[in-house]
């Protein structure tokens, strides 16, 4: 949440707006108020703030003068000024220093929730081109077009990126020009030219509980193969998987290959499969990335269960799920462990209430499709075998719980973005996926042709 702070040297202006502001809805938190200019700007130079509230008239020096100190330590800071005067020195004045906005006592309080929310777009920005084109063009590798966005933006050739997975972002801590992009729920891309080495060493990150994992690039990116890059980095984000303590993570070691490489050797022998599981179990994090685990996962559950189809619903297809459902690596080994274990026992699932099982799993999808629900999930909602639910949706259907789910989203999402105004972001949350590059993956798969495309030739 944003930090905002409140200086007037009349306390019940500071209380009515305390009390008159939904600091919540907003994503802002109220962490101090003052009614003395001096001891703002001293708050403010030994504590982080994202939003200043003050008062023009105020001891000892005015609030104008607090604003342009205050900038001084932090230019992201946003500042709005409320006056009892319609004076046009001080609006001129507020306007030269940059202010969010100029409000008018008595408060109206509708007026100051309007300006909080320019304040807070501010600090995170929304560009239309950046929510609608600029991901499909990194999706896609239009070098062309993603050289062109960010040189506008003032990003250079050869710059750094981080990926934070969890509720809190990142911007607060990152002093210098950045891009910042929502890429699924949870998680934030940034852009910028400094180096990250200073983040590496924030306490304040990694004791935050609202975060759970950051990547960080090791060398500079360049335009070409943006995705790639991406690519690496959310692997790092997810370290967090393997070593709930460890949240930051630059560099991976060269042994990772081998270890996967090692177990994958040896798919075909259960007996030795599940020694050399047990055996990695027992080896420092840093020998798996996110990916092969998820890799491992599908892998081991297609060979000692059997696959279903083209797209088997019991594999995972996303991190996310992956984290979701095993919580650890350790839970994740012990799961396939027992996967191995009971491959060779009889499976004797019965369809003979089938039409009405059948029926409570498509009743279930149908209602809660937009939410990150699994097959798993399924299962423990309606007290049925997993298994059982995805052979049954087989011979009910002739087609995989995944397909029917995707394809449910994708109608979800063509509806949002001819019916709304929403980001693309917001649209592939709003349709039940988690990630921005998934989405668009599947929805040129479904249609044809890009979100940003399909709305623009639907308007």
């Amino acid at each position: 949440m944003y930090k905002v702070m409140i200086i007037d040297d009349e306390p019940m202006i500071i209380q009515s707006i305390k009390s008159g502001i939904n600091w919540e809805k907003l994503n802002l938190e109220l962490v101090y108020t003052a009614t003395d200019s001096r001891h703002a700007l001293d708050y403010a130079k030994e504590n982080h703030i994202d939003i200043v509230i003050s008062d023009i008239s105020m001891p000892p020096f005015n609030g104008l003068t607090l604003c342009s100190e205050i900038a001084k330590l932090n230019s992201s800071i946003q500042f709005i000024i409320i006056s009892g005067y319609a004076d046009f020195s001080y609006a001129k004045k507020a306007i030269q220093i940059g202010v969010a906005g100029y409000c008018l006592k008595p408060i109206d309080y509708t007026e100051m929730m309007s300006v909080l929310k320019l304040a807070v777009d501010k600090i995170e920005p929304k560009n239309d081109f950046m929510e609608y084109d600029f991901m499909e063009y990194v999706y896609e590798n239009n070098v062309e077009e993603i050289q062109k966005f960010l040189i506008r933006n003032k990003i250079k050739d050869r710059f750094h990126m981080i990926i934070v997975i969890g509720k809190e972002n990142l911007s607060k801590y990152i002093k210098v020009h950045h891009l910042m992009f929502n890429i699924g729920i949870n998680k934030y891309l940034y852009i910028l030219n400094d180096d990250t080495d200073k983040l590496m060493l924030n306490n304040e990150i990694k004791n935050n509980p609202l975060i759970d994992g950051i990547g960080i690039t090791t060398n500079k990116g360049s335009y070409d193969n943006l995705l790639e890059h991406i690519d690496d980095i959310m692997v790092k984000s997810y370290y967090f998987f393997f070593c709930k303590d460890d949240k930051i993570l630059m560099d991976e070691t060269k042994k990772q290959d081998d270890y996967y490489n090692k177990i994958c050797k040896d798919i075909d022998k259960p007996a030795k499969l599940k020694e050399n599981l047990l055996e990695y179990a027992k080896i420092p994090s840093k020998t798996m990335n996110i990916k092969q685990a998820m890799k491992l996962h599908n892998m081991i559950l297609n060979k000692y269960r059997g696959p279903i189809g083209e797209e088997d619903d019991l594999n995972i297809y996303s991190f996310d799920e992956l984290v979701r459902n095993y919580e650890s690596f350790d839970n994740l080994i012990n799961s396939l462990l027992v996967v191995i274990e009971n491959s060779f026992e009889k499976n004797d699932l019965t369809f003979e209430s089938y039409n009405k099982n059948f029926i409570k799993v498509i009743k279930y999808i149908n209602a809660n499709f937009t939410k990150n629900i699994s097959i798993k999930d399924i299962a423990e909602e309606l007290f049925l075998n997993p298994n059982y639910i995805s052979q049954l949706f087989k011979k009910e259907t002739g087609t995989t719980y995944v397909k029917y789910l995707t394809g449910l989203r994708i109608e979800k999402a063509k509806e949002l973005l001819q019916k709304t105004d929403m980001s693309i972001n917001d649209v592939c949350i709003n349709s039940g996926f988690n990630d921005y590059f998934y989405f668009i993956k599947k929805f040129k798969k479904y249609t044809n042709m890009a979100p940003s495309y399909y709305r623009k030739s639907n308007i």
